[in-house]
């Protein structure tokens, strides 16, 4: 059977649709892949195929009839001639809990998780929710200059409306979120939040590493839910939280910041930005810097990705589990008189890293010019005879 599919990925979300991509595995089995199969589950329910299969030369896929703010889990198997490989790495992603146009999930956003135009992912978090029944009740604190505090750090993942209540536009869930360590990643949980909430949607959280102040939206869940389950993390890694309402309207600032809790150990943080440099006319070397973090657990090898820029073409797989205690390889079979650019990731005992910042683009050689045609006399003078050719 051949290998599992890889690098599962969401390119667009919306409200009901996401669209889906993937590439195929390291190995066919012995005979080429025919066909693939996705697999999709709903909140914690078992896998279950979606649609009909898809031919080898499909790799992506518009899933529809999707509920808004709603936690779905995807996988896909590769199938030959003889069997179905196994499924590949679960990606758990949740849709929009907003009406809104499909939007590109940017290369910061990954998975939940997507980049725009098919690529590896380039970043580390998953969201689950929590299957917490617990209604909001409406509350009523006008004039509490609480509600103001956090706005300035982490910034604001949708545009406030002018219309509105001052206490629908300025509510962040009330007092500072709590945020724990679990067997598998963080719990971060909030409570009500502030002013009137009749008109609450749901709940933003966003997510920075260590003290920094770049925190990254992760997750928007349902009105019902104060706490969610963030796997996917990356591992031994301390991370603060905050969390905002999300109002029909729009939504409020951030919340103040959790303390600092430490993942357990998983996967690594991406491989520093490779660098490119010409060997011949069909080959490079290939540099980067080993992670930052390990993920508490040794790095055990790289791959290296690959694809042609100009004309573009999607990610392919190039060099796979370069040695670990290296952190250069050669690539080579490329094309002449084409672009390439490359892109790293680091695995441990836990997985896989985010993509690396892509490299810039290097061309090989161009190709040789043709041979001319057969030269021809134009004319002949006296002392003058003109060639062409």
């Amino acid at each position: 059977e051949p290998s599992p599919p890889v690098m599962l990925q969401v390119l667009t979300i919306g409200v009901d649709r996401l669209e889906i991509a993937w590439e195929p595995g390291m190995y066919d089995g012995g005979t080429a892949v025919t066909k693939y199969c996705l697999e999709m589950q709903q909140a914690a329910g078992e896998f279950e195929q979606w649609g009909s299969q898809l031919s080898a030369d499909q790799r992506s896929l518009n899933v529809t009839g999707l509920v808004g703010g709603a936690q779905y889990g995807f996988r896909v198997k590769a199938g030959n001639s003889v069997n179905f490989s196994g499924p590949s790495q679960a990606l758990i992603v949740w849709t929009r809990a907003m009406s809104s146009d499909d939007f590109e999930v940017s290369t910061s956003y990954m998975p939940v998780s997507a980049t725009t135009a098919p690529q590896p992912p380039t970043q580390a978090f998953v969201v689950l929710s929590s299957t917490s029944t617990t209604s909001p009740l409406e509350v009523n604190h006008e004039g509490d200059d609480s509600t103001n505090e956090g706005t300035s750090a982490g910034g604001n993942p949708h545009e406030g409306s002018d219309t509105g209540s001052p206490a629908e536009q300025f509510s962040p869930p009330d007092g500072q979120p709590d945020l724990e360590t679990t067997n598998v990643g963080l719990r971060v949980s909030w409570g009500l939040p502030l002013g009137i909430i009749a008109d609450v949607v749901g709940y933003s959280v966003a997510c920075a590493i260590r003290d920094s102040l770049d925190f990254t939206e992760i997750a928007e869940v349902g009105p019902h839910l104060l706490h969610a389950d963030l796997i996917g993390l990356l591992g031994n890694v301390a991370y603060r939280c905050r969390v905002a309402t999300v109002f029909a309207s729009g939504s409020g600032p951030y919340g103040l910041a959790s303390k600092l809790a430490t993942s357990p150990a998983g996967r690594p943080s991406a491989p520093g930005k490779p660098v490119a440099m010409w060997l011949n006319s069909s080959a490079m070397l290939v540099l980067w810097a080993q992670p930052l973090e390990d993920g508490g657990s040794a790095i055990t090898s790289y791959r290296v990705w690959s694809r042609a820029v100009y004309p573009a073409e999607r990610w392919k797989l190039a060099v796979n589990r370069a040695n670990a205690t290296t952190t250069s390889t050669t690539v080579s079979g490329l094309s002449l008189g084409t672009a390439y650019s490359f892109g790293v990731v680091a695995l441990n005992a836990f997985g896989m890293s985010p993509l690396s910042e892509e490299s810039d683009p290097l061309y090989t050689s161009p190709r040789p010019p043709g041979q001319p045609t057969a030269p021809r006399f134009l004319s002949v003078a006296a002392r003058v005879l003109e060639i062409c050719w």
